[in-house]
């Protein structure tokens, strides 16, 4: 029995021994001399009162202890979210920089190897399982969130842009050719799209930038299931197996 059952029950008891000095008063005074019938109803009342204030105190602390590990999880889903983003945003950077893309140029006839393109990629994986397991994540209301396809949606839209680009990669890799090898980019389309300029309207500002910018508005309206929070002192539940590599 936890410490919590044992004081209401030691609460309970009281109540009950309180309510029976109350209605049954007389009859047990005339049992008891004056001054023990005194310090046993003081005694019932002080246990009944501490009781009550000890439960208050634990459920209050409860409370904010619960609070505290929900916002300490929801900033680590936040910073895990940002870190994919940003990784996604890098990888961007860095194919946009080694073909000489500039801001305001459509992507060339450019050449690119098979060595940076793997490389970028593998790392544009992480970013997109990361995605993947937030999506799955959302759209189990019993495991993790109460009102997760608000948050879903979003991370759907995302994962699966990402991953059209990986399926691209894993369909092309094998016909790049030459030494080293290497392939157009015009031959990668949805790579192509992905490097891109920024235009209005565009899959990379549509399916990756506003789908990112509505999850993290809706990390806290989502509902972060609390009992998971209790199960796991340390505030992070680990992955279920589905979600890992």
């Amino acid at each position: 029995m936890t410490t919590r059952k044992q004081l209401i029950l030691v609460v309970t008891l009281a109540m009950l021994s309180a309510a029976a000095f109350v209605v049954f008063g007389k009859s047990i005074r005339r049992l008891l001399e004056d001054d023990v019938f005194k310090l046993t109803y003081q005694f019932i009342l002080m246990a009944v009162i501490g009781g009550a204030l000890s439960l208050f105190y634990q459920r209050v602390t409860f409370d904010r202890d619960l609070a505290q590990k929900s916002d300490a999880r929801l900033r680590e889903m936040h910073k895990e979210l940002l870190d994919a983003f940003n990784l996604a945003k890098r990888v961007r950077r860095v194919l946009r920089a080694s073909l000489e893309i500039r801001p305001m140029q459509t992507p060339p006839s450019e050449v690119l190897t098979a060595a940076k393109y793997e490389t970028e990629i593998i790392a544009l994986m992480d970013a997109q399982f990361t995605f993947e397991t937030f999506a799955k994540r959302s759209e189990d209301n019993e495991l993790w969130f109460t009102n997760g396809e608000v948050l879903a949606k979003p991370l759907r839209l995302i994962e699966k842009y990402l991953n059209r680009i990986i399926q691209e990669y894993e369909g092309s890799l094998r016909t790049f050719s030459g030494t080293p090898s290497s392939k157009a980019l015009v031959d990668l389309s949805d790579l192509a799209e992905f490097l891109e300029p920024l235009r209005a309207g565009g899959r990379f500002e549509l399916q990756f930038k506003v789908p990112f910018r509505d999850a993290l508005n809706s990390l806290t309206t989502a509902g972060l299931i609390q009992e998971r929070l209790t199960l796991h002192s340390s505030g992070r539940p680990p992955a279920p197996a589905e979600f890992k590599r």
